[in-house]
């Protein structure tokens, strides 16, 4: 019987080994030779696909040289990727390397200058680098390029207010708000330059519209009440605010302001009325517990045994309130007590308050001339009575 070996001649050998030269062959063990065939060139897209993939996860991984590494091939291949460009910038700025990173930024633009994301890095490179005349121009380029990217006209809006350039930063904004109506940083940028260059017409505008589209939104009526009591129009602010107390029943701010509008107006009766509801909500609240008792011990008012009823509750807690002792001592003194209302403004002074002691050393002397005029005004009762008498 003929060997099977033998049937594999010379030319059987030589196709075996053709086969594995061709083809490759890996083996399974460790001590395996492995046979592969000459690499093929790859097409150039796919070299920066892979080269990119490399890039970006030695890039998350924080392995700094090897994402160089990486975005450099990328750039060999395709100079103006916009990816490799910014990563590898970022790449040199955390590597301490700004200078190199700036370079970047700054031929990346020139080679593409129709990018417009290369001029927002640019841009925000020069305005690293304290050139915001410089930042201002390039970012507009990019809004030139591509307007519709909200994030390049907060960037100029960022800028201008750098240099105070307000009527650009009124520009940048109201380009944001075109884009993106609710953004609120861009909506108060705006009102910032809006004040800053004297139109405040606008704003009491822009916000009443608003709010006249919207009548229960607490922020709105939080904002234009806020705007008209900063120009002095306390009866509509204290519409506002009562609109707003009505919406928001236990919000103790809005209440005090809505007391603050009413005193400006003035309107004592509701500013007090304001103030109780404060200590409804709050009876630990000192000092809206004396602003009540000052306001009932005011003439107009008259409830001077309330105001003194309100004021020991507000010393109980705080025996060192020098207005709440001041308030007491007015009270008695509308109510020509005026010796008691002497140690009242006694107390007040002895706390060294920087506002009421100096006041209540002024009431001292006021509380002594009362007593002399009364004093007087006694003597010449009992003179006038005596002449009659005779």
């Amino acid at each position: 019987m003929m060997n099977r070996n033998r049937r594999r001649g010379p030319a059987g050998i030589l196709l075996g080994m053709l086969i594995l030269a061709f083809f490759g062959c890996e083996a399974t063990h460790d001590n395996a030779i492995i046979y592969t065939r000459d690499e093929v060139t790859l097409d150039q897209n796919e070299q920066v696909k892979r080269y990119l993939a490399s890039g970006d996860s030695y890039l998350k991984s924080e392995i700094w040289d090897e994402a160089e590494g990486a975005y450099r091939k990328v750039l060999r291949v395709d100079p103006g990727n916009r990816t490799a460009n910014i990563n590898l910038a970022y790449v040199y700025r955390k590597t301490g390397r700004d200078d190199l990173a700036f370079r970047l930024d700054e031929q990346f633009t020139k080679s593409s200058p129709d990018a417009p994301d290369g001029h927002a890095r640019y841009a925000a490179a020069l305005a690293g680098r304290d050139n915001v005349g410089g930042a201002i121009t390039s970012i507009e380029r990019a809004i030139e390029l591509k307007g519709d990217e909200v994030s390049y006209w907060s960037d100029l809006g960022y800028y201008a207010l750098q240099v105070e350039d307000y009527d650009k930063g009124l520009e940048a904004y109201n380009g944001v708000l075109a884009l993106d109506p609710e953004n609120q940083v861009a909506q108060q940028q705006r009102v910032r330059c809006l004040k800053e260059t004297g139109q405040l017409d606008v704003i009491f505008e822009d916000e009443e519209n608003r709010l006249a589209e919207d009548p229960e939104n607490r922020k709105l009526l939080r904002s234009v009440a806020k705007m008209r009591r900063e120009a002095d129009d306390f009866s509509g602010a204290a519409e506002l605010y009562d609109r707003l107390a009505t919406l928001d029943k236990d919000n103790v701010s809005v209440l005090k302001n809505l007391a603050l509008c009413y005193l400006q107006v003035p309107d004592t009766s509701s500013a007090l009325s304001s103030y109780e509801r404060v200590i409804e909500l709050d009876d630990s609240d000192v000092n809206t517990i004396v602003r009540v008792a000052e306001l009932q011990a005011t003439k107009s008012v008259g409830r001077f045994n309330e105001a003194i009823t309100n004021v020991k509750t507000a010393l109980d807690l705080d025996k060192e309130n020098a207005r709440g002792w001041c308030v007491w001592g007015k009270a008695l003194e509308y109510k020509g007590e005026y010796e008691q209302a002497i140690s009242k403004f006694n107390q007040a002074s002895a706390l060294e308050d920087p506002v009421w002691s100096p006041y209540a050393q002024s009431e001292i002397t006021r509380q002594n001339q009362l007593i002399e005029r009364r004093k007087k005004l006694q003597e010449q009762k009992e003179y006038e009575e005596t002449e009659v008498y005779n």
